[in-house]
């Protein structure tokens, strides 16, 4: 039981590593494509619009297409703000610059906590739970007794004895 519990809990932050969102805009700018860094898109979720003009009160509310998209019309040039929230932490701020895209018309951003690419993560979370049961292992075999001394208790032995 003590084996499966231990096995267990170092497979744990494998299991509940977090993971971040990213996001890019396209289409000039008016359009953002959200998703988590597994590629998986943020569908469905909740998106606020802050304008230029930095008011209390939002430009537009909306949500999120099955893809992670979403699109508006500005009203003016300028460095637009879209919070996508998915109501389970991951929280993206995306700051669109309208009519000051790149010649692609896409201009790739991270997230503002985008996390560690997967592969890193998958070796970092491996190294861990080696190192970690490397520790466990010294610290078992530094409690076991030595070995038992073999032979014949000090007396010479018929097997080891010189033969006349």
């Amino acid at each position: 039981m003590n084996r499966l519990v231990f096995i267990f809990t170092l497979f744990l932050p494998v299991l509940s590593m977090a993971h971040g969102v990213s996001y890019h805009a396209c289409r000039e700018g008016t359009a953002i494509e959200a998703a988590y860094d597994d590629g998986r898109p943020m569908a469905f979720c909740d998106v606020t619009v802050t304008s230029p003009a930095n008011s209390p009160d939002s430009y537009q509310n909306g949500e999120t297409d099955p893809h992670g998209r979403f699109a508006f019309v500005p009203d003016t040039n300028g460095l637009w703000k879209l919070t996508v929230d998915d109501g389970m932490g991951h929280v993206v701020t995306a700051d669109v610059l309208v009519g000051h895209m790149d010649a692609n018309g896409r201009h790739d951003q991270p997230g503002h906590d985008a996390r560690i690419p997967r592969p890193i993560a998958l070796v970092t979370g491996l190294s861990i739970i080696f190192g970690l049961f490397g520790i466990y292992s010294l610290a078992r075999c530094g409690k076991q007794q030595p070995p038992p001394k073999t032979g014949c208790g000090g007396e010479e032995c018929a097997c080891t004895s010189p033969k006349e």
